[in-house]
């Protein structure tokens, strides 16, 4: 649990809750997000995973907005842009540490008009473009 960061939960039940707060698991929320700013929000979760030799970043699109993210089973009002996570996650992948980077929760069913998938595919794109370039 030390070594897990959450950005941008907005919905989680009360036993997740739970362990969040019993073992202290670090959780960025959107606002805090925002109010910080993309590269010190990076700066604090490479500093809060400094002890970690490999990172594993897992993005749900669940944590950006209905608005971007409707091909998504738990769409959940207050998240990230797609241009927010574009950039974030593209100076998380920047990192030495990130040994993988998976993209989750995309339900094509559900996507109005491929909009989710074309944001997906813009991030990961984007992600793509960075380690290729590193």
């Amino acid at each position: 649990h030390e070594d897990v960061v959450y950005v941008g939960v907005r919905d989680f039940e009360e036993p997740e809750a739970d362990v969040i707060k019993r073992k202290k698991i670090k959780n960025i929320s959107v606002s805090e997000f925002r109010k910080k700013g993309i590269e010190k929000t990076v700066v604090d979760v490479f500093k809060h995973l400094d002890q970690c030799d490999l990172i594993y970043v897992s993005f749900d699109v669940d944590s950006m907005d209905p608005k971007i993210s409707q091909g998504t089973g738990t769409p959940v009002p207050g998240g990230f842009t797609d241009k927010e996570m574009g950039v974030f996650i593209s100076r998380l992948v920047a990192n030495q540490k990130i040994c993988c980077f998976e993209m989750v929760e995309i339900n094509p069913t559900l996507d109005k008009d491929n909009a989710m998938a074309e944001a997906a595919f813009e991030i990961l794109a984007r992600a793509v473009n960075t380690i290729q370039n590193a």
